[in-house]
This record gives C-alpha cells, structure tokens and sequence, in this order.
C-alpha cells in the first residue's frame, strides 16, 4: 500500500543528559526512530477518512487514544 521509502524509519541514538565524560554506552544512549514526513501525512489522512466513515469522531474524547 505505501511505498517501501515511506514506510523505512532511520534509528538515530541521541545521548540522554548527564551521560558523564563522552564515553556512550548503550545505557547512555537514547534512541528515536525518524519517519518520513509523507508516510506520517498520508497515515494521518488514511486515520481522517476511517474515523469520518466509521463515525467514531463523535465517540472518542480528544483525550483518549488507543494503544
């Protein structure tokens, strides 16, 4: 359905604050996982259209999400 680039995220280790003198050890690191930017606009329009078809906009509170 989406093409392979849209779906591939690039993991990036960020070091946490206060890992100490430079020396990162996995513990030290934290790490994100960077989407690509039409992947998350088309995901967003595909949630859009299914909530608007299923009428769920009108169920769920703008603070409940599901996991």
């Amino acid at each position: 359905m989406f093409p392979n680039l849209w779906i591939i995220g690039v993991i990036k280790n960020i070091p946490k604050q206060n890992s100490g003198n430079g020396q990162y050890t996995a513990n030290k690191l934290r790490p994100i996982t960077l989407l690509s930017v039409m992947g998350k606009i088309l995901e967003k329009l595909v949630i859009e259209r299914v909530f608007y078809h299923m009428n769920l906009r009108n169920m769920l509170k703008g603070t409940q999400y599901g996991f």
